[in-house]
């Protein structure tokens, strides 16, 4: 595929924008957007049980009436060169859930509220960049299984992208 724009798509219960069915083959992307994608259980824009390959993607106002696993869900391994995340305050920012190895060149996240976006593996887990919007700062976890950008903790603040200084 070349570009895809999808907007206001929706599902009853998987795969709000996309739907990958079955484990054999790979789903290629090399642009792919999505705008207020929505899904009642899983992956408001996307939801593969194959190892999808994605260049560029935007998860614009994406996300679950569960809340319980956001914008995309991969039952699989799942790579991403580009990942723009936009969230506001009322959407929570779960970019990916991934039950299989996950790989995120850059991940930019944009938006508010307390999770700006979030990426988690069942597995292993590499993200190369991730930029944070002003008063986010960079969390992650021991595992090394979720990364996310989240509000900054009272008295600190992000005066560069590259640590987070009280």
């Amino acid at each position: 595929m070349g570009r895809l724009e999808l907007h206001n798509c929706s599902a009853g219960h998987r795969g709000g924008g996309v739907f990958i069915e079955g484990k054999d083959g790979e789903f290629v992307a090399p642009l792919i957007s999505f705008h207020y994608c929505r899904a009642n259980s899983e992956g408001g824009a996307v939801f593969a049980e194959r190892s999808p390959k994605f260049g560029h993607v935007t998860l614009d106002h994406c996300n679950t009436g569960s809340g319980l696993s956001g914008a995309m869900t991969v039952y699989n391994d799942v790579n991403v060169s580009d990942l723009t995340v936009v969230t506001d305050v009322d959407v929570k920012g779960q970019a990916i859930t991934s039950y299989g190895a996950t790989v995120v060149e850059s991940l930019t996240c944009t938006g508010s509220g307390e999770k700006m976006c979030q990426v988690t593996s069942s597995t292993n887990l590499s993200v190369g960049k991730l930029w944070c919007p002003e008063g986010g700062e960079r969390k992650d976890t021991d595992s090394a299984q979720k990364v996310a950008c989240s509000l900054c903790g009272n008295g600190y603040v992000r005066l560069t992208q590259a640590v987070n200084p009280q």
